[in-house]
């Protein structure tokens, strides 16, 4: 977990208010007349890699146990294989004319 920067638990900045997804950062980054907004991942985490290595089923029956290991990798090699942890979005604003250009 520490190679990713991972912690099992929330963000803890103050600041940050809500979490995006591409498609959410996108649409508020064109609701402030973005004319082209490319939003991309910081950095990629393994996660089909990572549930495997950490996660492991149990049951108290052994049989079960190993019905359950099966149905995890199953599930898991199905789902989605990456994740990116943090979003980051570059926003080519064209400023209406004689509007003085504002940078954030």
């Amino acid at each position: 977990m520490s190679r990713y920067r991972l912690i099992f638990c929330p963000y803890h900045d103050p600041t940050h208010l809500r979490y995006y997804i591409p498609d959410s950062l996108h649409s508020l980054a064109t609701s402030f007349g973005g004319q082209h907004v490319d939003v991309f991942g910081e950095q990629q985490i393994p996660l089909e890699r990572l549930a495997l290595q950490l996660l492991r089923p149990r049951s108290r029956s052994p049989g079960l146990t190993r019905i359950y290991e099966r149905l995890f990798t199953f599930l898991v090699r199905r789902s989605s294989t990456v994740l990116y942890q943090n979003l980051a979005a570059v926003i080519d604003l064209q400023p209406a004319d004689n509007a003085p250009c504002v940078s954030a």
